[in-house]
């Protein structure tokens, strides 16, 4: 990634670059201590020499030459910079799909990361958002422990267990309420990673925050339905609303795209489109809604008579790198 390098001007970095062997935790730590201002993430993409870290490499490298206009300007920079990592790739991923649908065009004086302009003549804002974890360690969401090949087992209700990612994507959410062109379609795209720990079920998240829907419940009469959840909180807790797309407003919010899934694993090949992928829910109260569909999402449907979860109908293909072949 020789270009994408050049943009951070830094000369030590070219140290780096494939310097740590394989599995050697000691000499990367180092690596992390010696160059405390980047991100982890990005100096592992650096240290480590394997033919599937080269094509992530080779990804960014490429993405960024395709998309540099459509980026934030230093947007090498701010990526590699701690804590920037996913948030940054989020942004090229969608860049990448979106660039499928339409033409891109960067963000204006005012409105969101970036705009595109559809064949069918809309304009839709797009506003990414990686919400990071919480900075109260009892906050956040449960972790395995590898150390000595000890897996920690977590169990316990869904409820708990989805909490912690629940509460940083609705901190997401309530964020990005302000500040976009009113008569122009909005999707908040927020990709939860960060925050996930050994557990995401992407379509609770979704029913959860969106429509305030929780487990499925079977009534007196033998019939399956959600039970209905309004509200986020624990016993004794202050109570705060959820239902984001049943008031009105939200109404603002043309729809969310979600994801739990690591942003590098969505780089063709990658093992996040074969696990939870990306969710797209349309905002059924919508005051402007998007007049495209998104083939390669997972969609879900749901509305005052009907929640339908909707498999996507097309593979992704990147404008960026081929797929491999099956």
């Amino acid at each position: 990634m020789p270009v994408f390098l050049s943009k951070i001007k830094n000369p030590d970095l070219d140290a780096v670059l494939n310097s740590a062997p394989l599995g050697d935790q000691k000499e990367f730590q180092e690596v992390v201590a010696r160059f405390s201002q980047y991100d982890p993430q990005f100096l592992w993409l650096l240290s480590y020499s394997r033919e599937d870290i080269h094509k992530n490499r080779t990804y960014i490298e490429e993405a960024y030459k395709k998309f540099y206009k459509i980026l934030d300007k230093g947007f090498p920079k701010i990526l590699v910079q701690k804590g920037n990592f996913v948030s940054r790739m989020w942004e090229l991923i969608l860049c990448d799909i979106f660039s499928s649908l339409g033409e891109l065009a960067p963000r204006g004086a005012q409105g969101a990361d970036f705009v595109l302009h559809t064949s069918t003549g809309q304009s839709v804002q797009i506003e990414a958002v990686a919400p990071d974890e919480s900075r109260y360690v009892n906050q956040r969401a449960p972790r395995p422990d590898y150390s000595e090949s000890n897996m920690a087992e977590f169990g316990g209700q869904i409820h708990d267990m989805e909490r912690p990612i629940v509460l940083r994507t609705l901190q997401a959410f309530s964020d990005k309420k302000e500040g976009y062109l009113k008569d122009q379609p909005l999707i908040i795209a927020i990709n939860s990673s960060k925050s996930v720990g050994t557990i995401s079920d992407d379509t609770y998240i979704l029913r959860r925050i969106l429509f305030g829907l929780g487990n499925w419940t079977m009534t007196q009469g033998g019939e399956w339905s959600f039970e209905q959840l309004p509200f986020y909180n624990k016993p004794g807790e202050k109570p705060f609303l959820v239902s984001y797309f049943t008031r009105p407003e939200f109404s603002h919010i043309s729809g969310v795209i979600y994801s739990s899934q690591q942003p590098l694993g969505f780089i063709p090949g990658g093992y996040s489109w074969h696990n939870s992928g990306i969710t797209f829910v349309p905002n059924p109260i919508a005051t402007n809604p998007v007049s495209i569909d998104f083939p390669f999402l997972k969609k879900i449907v749901c509305n005052k008579t009907i929640y339908q979860e909707i498999e996507p109908t097309k593979k992704f293909e990147s404008i960026i790198l081929p797929s491999p072949a099956p």
